[in-house]
C-alpha cells in the first residue's frame, strides 16, 4: 500500500488545527464513573508509543477495521502529546477526542516546529477504546472548519461508506487543493523608472478561516515601496498589495526587482516579479544603437 504522509492525512482526513486552548472535558457530557478514565488511559498509551517512536506497539490501539490505515501512515516520531477535549457520542460509546501534539508538520516540503491540534474519533470495542477511522467530509483545520467539496476534483476522492481515501496518493493532491485556495491576481508588474507609478496586486483568502500575510521586497530601489492594505485576511475575503515607486532625480533604468508575498498558515511563498520601463527617448536610442537606424 502506498504510504500517506501523516501531516497530510491529518489535515485532509482527521482535521488539523493550531492550538487555540480547549476546555479537556466537556460539561455538559459527564460520562459514566470509569467510562473516561479508560479513555483517557487508552488514548495516553497509544500516543506514547508515538513519543517512544515505537510504532508497532501503537497497533494494539487500533481497531481492527482501521488497521490498514495505520499501517498505511507514514510514522514521524513526537515530542510530546496531551488531550485537550473529549466529545462522547453514541451513548458513550464513541468519542471525539482532540489531542494536542508537539513536532513536526511538512508543507511544501519544508518541516516547521509547531505544536498542532488533531481531533481522532475512538469507538468501545469488547469493553477497549480504539483508535478507528470514522466516515468524515468535514475536518477543522488550520483555517478553520473546512468542507472538503471546496476543493477542486474532491467528489471522487473518499469512500462514502468509509470515509477513507480511494488512493492514498489522492490525499495529496487534496492537501495540495487546499493550499491552493490562496490565490494572488498577478505574479508580474511593471513600473516606471523616470517618473511615480503605483501597480496593485489582489490576494484572495479561499480558505474557511483567516490567514496571515507577510511581504519582502528584495532587490528594490531606493523609493520602492510594497505595502499591504490587510496583513490579517478573514475567511473568503482578500488584500490589496500596493507597489509604488517614486524615482526622484534618478531617472537612469533600474535592475528587475523582485516581491515575495507570504502565507502564514500554508507556509507558501508567491514571487512577484517587478520590472521598470525606461523612458521613451532611451529606448529609442537603444534601438537604434542596435539596428543602425
Amino acid at each position: 500500500m502506498t504510504k500517506v504522509s501523516l501531516s497530510i492525512l491529518l489535515l485532509a482526513g482527521l482535521g488539523l488545527t493550531r492550538v487555540q486552548g480547549q476546555a479537556p472535558t466537556d460539561v455538559f457530557e459527564k460520562a459514566p464513573p470509569g467510562v473516561e478514565e479508560a479513555l483517557r488511559d487508552r488514548v495516553n498509551g497509544f500516543y506514547k508509543t508515538w513519543t517512544e517512536g515505537r510504532f508497532r506497539a501503537g497497533e494494539k490501539f487500533v481497531s481492527e477495521s482501521s488497521q490498514e490505515t495505520y499501517y498505511s501512515i507514514q510514522k514521524q516520531k513526537l515530542e510530546h502529546c496531551e488531550i485537550l477535549r473529549i466529545k462522547f457520542e453514541r451513548e458513550f460509546n464513541d468519542a471525539m477526542v482532540t489531542v494536542a501534539c508537539k513536532g513536526k508538520i511538512n508543507i511544501q516540503g519544508q518541516e516547521l516546529d509547531s505544536t498542532l491540534a488533531h481531533t481522532a474519533f475512538w469507538t468501545l470495542e469488547n469493553e477497549l477504546w480504539y483508535w478507528t477511522i470514522k466516515p468524515v467530509r468535514s475536518a477543522p483545520s488550520p483555517f478553520g472548519e473546512f468542507n472538503y467539496a471546496n476543493v477542486t476534483g474532491s467528489g471522487d476522492l473518499f469512500n462514502p461508506d468509509t470515509g477513507l481515501p480511494k488512493d492514498p496518493k489522492a490525499v495529496n493532491q487534496l492537501g495540495q487543493g487546499i493550499i491552493n485556495l490562496v490565490t494572488i491576481d498577478k505574479q508580474e508588474v511593471r513600473l516606471s523608472s523616470y517618473e511615480k507609478a503605483t501597480a496593485l496586486v489582489t490576494i484572495k483568502n479561499g480558505l474557511t478561516g483567516y490567514i496571515n500575510l507577510r511581504v519582502v521586497p528584495d532587490g528594490a530601489p531606493i523609493g520602492f515601496f510594497a505595502e499591504l492594505d490587510e496583513t490579517k485576511v478573514a475567511a473568503n475575503g482578500e488584500a490589496h498589495l500596493r507597489l509604488t515607486y517614486d524615482p526622484g532625480t534618478n531617472k537612469a533604468p533600474k535592475e528587475t526587482a523582485w516581491v515575495r508575498v507570504s502565507v502564514d498558515q500554508t507556509g507558501r511563498i508567491f514571487p512577484i516579479k517587478v520590472t521598470f520601463a525606461i523612458p521613451p527617448e532611451v529606448e529609442k536610442q537603444i534601438q537604434k544603437s542596435r539596428t543602425g537606424k
